[in-house]
């Protein structure tokens, strides 16, 4: 079994993903490193 991280999933490639992400966490006062791999 090879071991699989939150940086290989494709979300983190996608500029328009992360930049979604990015906005949702400053909606909800979330820091976005908490969920950067």
């Amino acid at each position: 079994m090879t071991d699989v991280f939150l940086g290989d999933l494709p979300l983190w490639s996608d500029i328009d993903a992360r930049a979604l992400l990015e906005e949702l966490c400053a909606k909800h006062c979330v820091p976005f490193d908490v969920l950067e791999p």
